[in-house]
């Protein structure tokens, strides 16, 4: 009977202590984890990883990043020459002086035999200026100065020649060098290949601030500037009248 006492109450303690293992594992699982975070404040560990701070090279701060985007590279200043150069002034184009005031001395006209085919000039005289433009044009004639026969193209003294051996002359400088041109070697001739009465000559003479060949400032003078010379004929006859001699006898 002892046996069977023993033997149940045995069994009994088992599954007594059994229930209250099965109960305190139950009361951990459910009140352990609570305990722990209250124990450790409630905050969750949480995995931390390496800062980049960590790494071998240190990344630039953004306030150098931003200093150096903002220094850009610096470029010597040029240097310049302490003695500033000069600006060239413009070049003043040939051009007729606004005041001419010239005095001109050419015939109105001249007579020539009616048989010739050239003339010469008598003298000619320009003063009031000391750099001039002459100009002469007679359509179908030649115009032939200082060196009979030989085209001249340059003038003393810087002046210059156009037109010598054709129905077109200019010349222009200094109005003494021009005028020794025209007036040398017995002066300036005109020649046809007819007969040169007739003709008739356009002389124009404009006073310019520097020599120049151009053919459009001949225009750019006033009324007083232009002389024109006419060519006439010689009144010469060349009929034969007979008349009467008286002989005185003795």
């Amino acid at each position: 009977m002892k046996f069977f006492l023993s033997q149940e109450s045995r069994s009994r303690t088992l599954l007594i202590r059994f229930l209250l293992l099965t109960l305190v594992a139950l009361f951990l699982a459910k009140v352990g984890p609570t305990l722990a975070d209250e124990f450790s404040g409630g905050t969750p560990v949480a995995t931390q990883t390496l800062a980049p701070e960590q790494s071998a090279t240190p990344s630039p701060t953004p306030s150098e990043s931003a200093t150096a985007q903002a220094s850009p590279e610096v470029t010597p200043p040029v240097s310049v020459s302490e003695s500033p150069t000069a600006t060239p002034s413009p070049t003043v184009p040939p051009h007729a002086l606004t005041s001419q005031g010239l005095i001109i001395h050419i015939p109105a006209s001249l007579r020539a035999d009616p048989r010739a085919k050239t003339l010469r000039f008598p003298h000619i005289s320009v003063t009031g200026a000391s750099t001039i433009l002459f100009c002469a044009n007679s359509p179908g004639a030649v115009f032939d100065i200082s060196q009979k026969g030989s085209a001249e193209s340059e003038l003393e003294g810087g002046g210059l020649i156009s037109g010598d051996l054709t129905d077109s002359l200019i010349l222009s400088g200094p109005s003494d060098q021009v005028l020794a041109k025209i007036n040398g070697q017995g002066g300036m001739a005109l020649s046809t290949s007819g007969i040169v009465s007739g003709s008739s000559v356009l002389f124009r003479v404009i006073a310019v601030n520097e020599p120049t060949l151009d053919e459009r400032l001949c225009n750019a003078g006033v009324g007083e500037n232009i002389r024109t010379t006419q060519i006439l004929a010689l009144g010469i006859s060349l009929e034969v009248k007979k008349g009467q001699v008286e002989l005185s006898g003795k």
